[in-house]
């Protein structure tokens, strides 16, 4: 049996490894406050290709819980497998699923026993935050189809791993249509609008920020005819006719996030490759003249 060779979706498992402390919230009731409990989890690297995920924790009133997860990747099916577990329940759950779009959340398919003890199909998704958050939801279908969220867990990285959050340089670009642009980021970046300042004018922002994978990043338009504070030396990069700059992205999944980008609009400048630095490397350049890169290391 010849041994199996790591991909790019198990070095997306891979970020999961290290020490946590997860809190636990579920629905309301209608007339009940949400339910919460709290504990730790400790996810182990099987070699390159798996990971375990053990967790501890205890409602409020009841006994301790122990609950595991594995997760893996099929290279001959194209898809993530694996299997939860629990103290308080004999059945074995088995996992199913990809990752979407963004690459940042890997949805997992299973079915077994419902609440109501009768048998269920479930989605549970994970999604990265950040290297030091995560979420886990969990959700039921119901018989009109829908999906209904039965639980949130959100997890928080401990130990020596845990980076500031702060951001000691925001990027700030300068942009013809920066309004135009900002809906761009939203498709091709999955960039989260903060905040937006109009000009006088009423098409143009005079300031506008985002947060892209994290980060904060500010824009504004390009204003030829005043200096706006900078001596008119920022000039958006069409005017004058390329970058100097590029703002790179560390992704769980380069592919994917360079597909992204490219079916919003941007250029696809150099498709993704395993670069020498050992990571996968792409990069795009968007409609408004910024160059963009992305990686996610490459496993080891």
């Amino acid at each position: 049996m010849m041994p199996s060779k790591p991909e790019k979706e198990h070095a997306w498992l891979q970020q999961l490894v290290g020490d946590w402390s997860f809190s636990v919230e579920f629905p309301p009731d209608k007339e009940d406050e949400p339910e919460k409990f709290e504990g730790t989890e400790t996810v182990r690297a099987i070699g390159d290709l798996w990971i375990v995920c053990e967790s501890l924790g205890q409602m409020p009133g009841r006994k301790p819980v122990k609950m595991m997860i594995t997760l893996g990747y099929d290279s001959k099916k194209k898809r993530f497998v694996g299997t939860w577990l629990g103290s308080m329940m004999d059945y074995l759950w088995v996992y199913d699923g990809a990752l979407d779009e963004s690459g940042k959340a890997l949805v997992l398919e299973t079915d077994g026993p419902g609440p109501d003890g009768k048998n269920m199909i479930a989605k549970e998704v994970i999604e990265i935050k950040s290297e030091n958050e995560r979420v886990f939801t969990s959700h039921m279908r119901g018989e009109d189809g829908e999906w209904k969220l039965l639980m949130t867990t959100t997890y928080k990285r401990k130990g020596e791993k845990q980076v500031s959050q702060g951001q000691g340089a925001v990027p700030h670009l300068v942009i013809e249509n920066a309004a135009e642009a900002l809906e761009f980021y939203k498709k091709a970046l999955g960039a989260e609008e903060v905040a937006r300042v109009p000009a006088q004018d009423g098409k143009r922002l005079l300031h506008a920020e985002v947060r892209i994978n994290n980060a904060r990043v500010f824009l504004r338009d390009y204003f030829p005819e005043h200096a706006c504070g900078d001596g008119g030396t920022i000039k958006a990069p069409k005017s004058l006719g390329g970058t100097s700059v590029t703002i790179h992205l560390t992704v769980p999944n380069c592919d994917s996030a360079v597909e992204r980008a490219a079916a919003a609009g941007a250029t696809v400048v150099m498709p993704p490759w395993d670069a020498f630095w050992g990571e996968r490397y792409g990069q795009v350049m968007d409609p408004f003249g910024h160059s963009w890169s992305f990686s996610h290391p490459l496993a080891k």
